[in-house]
Parts: C-alpha cells; structure tokens; sequence
C-alpha cells in the first residue's frame, strides 16, 4: 500500500510540473502537495547520496571484521608469548633469590634452613652502621626472604604458581614447574 501511495504522489508531483495549473488552493490539499514535493526531495536526496554517505555496505562490515580478526590473530599470541617470557624471568629471579637467601642462613646459622617456611618467618640481626657509629652499636633487623606469593600451606610459590621444592640435606631449592626443573 506505501508502495502503491508513494508512487501516485511521485506521479501527482511530476504530473504537478507538467501541468502547472493544477496547482491546489485549499489549506489540505496545499499540505498534502508539500509533503509530496518533500517525500519526493527526500527520496531523491537518498538516490543521490555518493557511496561514503550511504554507510556500510555488507562487504565493508565483513572486511573490517577479518582485519579485526587478523589483528587478534597476530597480537594475542604474542603477548602470551611476553607474557611467558616474564614469567621464566621472575621465576629465574626467585629462584636466584631464594638460593642466595638459603647460603647467607646457613653462613651465619652454620646449617642448612629446615625448610624454606623458616626463612621467611626468621629474620636476619646483622650490626650496623648508622651515621659516625661504629657497627656494634645499632642492629640491621631484615627477613631472609620475602616472598611474592604464598599459597595455603605456607609455601612459597614461583612466577607460575606452582610450590618450590626445597632438598634440605643438601640446601638446594627447584623450581617443580613442568620444564623448569633442572633451572
């Protein structure tokens, strides 16, 4: 019915500056001719749009998804990868750490730690020196070791979550992250 609607008015307009008398002089039928002449500028105006004011096409949308796509495709596993790359960094770190922790106990305890727990919990009393004062006046008061994560049980945990494990007898810690054992 619009259809049909539309095209008579597109027909009355035409037929409007074919036949210039025809012009209507009632307030209706003058209101009824304007919207006529604007819904045919209308229409006319759409017809005329150049392609960049039309919008997006299908295409255009489908093309913007693959290169949003694409974009994932390239940056997400590389920042995996960064990301897998810093934690083998803080995990060597930790691991540096924690060995050099456990030689400075067993320096001035004379014995290997019982356990990596009792190097967090034991603090480390060192003189020091403050100003002009010579080392026996004043002591340094520090934790062997300060862990980034603890899970639990107490255990101090590596880059990847996962619990060091530490050899008592023979005062060595490893990583138990599958790969990283022998680190």
């Amino acid at each position: 019915m619009f259809f049909q609607g539309f095209s008579y008015l597109s027909c009355f307009s035409r037929l409007y500056f074919i036949f210039p008398q025809s012009i209507p002089s009632d307030g209706i039928e003058i209101a009824l001719f304007y919207t006529v002449m604007t819904t045919v500028r209308e229409a006319e105006e759409v017809r005329n749009r150049t392609r960049d004011q039309r919008g997006l096409t299908v295409i255009d949308a489908v093309i913007t998804v693959c290169l949003i796509g694409l974009l994932f495709g390239i940056v997400v596993p590389k920042y995996r990868r960064v990301a897998h790359e810093a934690q083998e960094a803080a995990l060597q770190s930790e691991l540096a750490n924690i060995r050099a922790s456990i030689k400075l106990f067993k320096m001035l305890i004379g014995r290997n730690p019982g356990s990596l727990r009792e190097m967090v919990e034991k603090e480390i009393l060192l003189p020091a020196r403050t100003g002009s004062d010579d080392f026996s006046r004043s002591v340094f008061a520090k934790k062997y070791l300060m862990p980034h994560a603890v899970d639990d049980e107490g255990n101090i945990l590596d880059a990847f979550g996962n619990p060091f494990q530490y050899d008592l007898p023979r005062g060595v810690v490893r990583a138990t992250t599958g790969g990283y054992e022998s680190w």
